[in-house]
């Protein structure tokens, strides 16, 4: 969804011919290219592609995850890369917002869940206040009750399971593990990007 926005909104230009590619991945959360005679350019959250970040960016991004808005970071290094990793001297040098479209039938859907008595947990790999902010519009239930589970291992999961209505930055294992979890003794209906 989110190269498809991409893709949409800038057109392609040939200036550069890329040395190196990072390609996008979910477990990752990030993507980046380097170019001869340039530098290299990061994409993602974040979280996950600064090491440290002056907090006038952190309070920015804040602002627009609380809207519900995603934010993905541009980071730029001079630094020229030939494997896959990240780089200590990242530098933020802007940001994609993006606003995900909400289906016209979401609050209806989640009214009929709740009068069949089911708990709607909702898990993404999105920045969790984010995600609050969007099941806040269409009026899910303890919206506000949210956790970042990029950093708690799988027992704090399950204890964050009985606390919490919305998971963010659940990577592709955490959400196999879900999937496989055969201790899971209430239906399930999520929201899943």
């Amino acid at each position: 969804m989110t190269s498809q926005a991409l893709h949409q909104r800038f057109s392609k230009e040939k200036n550069y011919q890329p040395f190196f590619v990072i390609p996008f991945s979910s477990q990752r959360k990030y993507s980046a290219v380097s170019f001869c005679d340039f530098g290299t350019i990061y994409l993602g959250a974040s979280q996950f592609i600064f090491s440290k970040l002056d907090q006038k960016i952190k309070d920015k991004i804040q602002f627009y995850t609380s809207k519900g808005y995603r934010v993905l970071c541009i980071g730029y290094t001079p630094t020229i890369i030939n494997e896959n990793r990240r780089v200590n001297d990242l530098k933020c040098i802007g940001f994609l917002i993006l606003s995900d479209i909400i289906r016209k039938d979401a609050k209806e859907t989640l009214d009929y869940f709740r009068k069949q008595d089911v708990q709607i947990k909702i898990i993404s790999g999105d920045d969790p206040s984010t995600v609050s902010a969007i099941a806040r519009r269409c009026h899910l239930l303890d919206y506000e009750k949210y956790i970042d589970v990029s950093s708690l291992s799988d027992e704090e999961i399950k204890e964050a399971v009985e606390k919490y209505t919305i998971f963010g930055r659940v990577s592709p294992q955490q959400k196999k593990n879900n999937d496989n979890n055969p201790s899971r003794k209430q239906p399930y209906c999520g929201y899943d990007r």
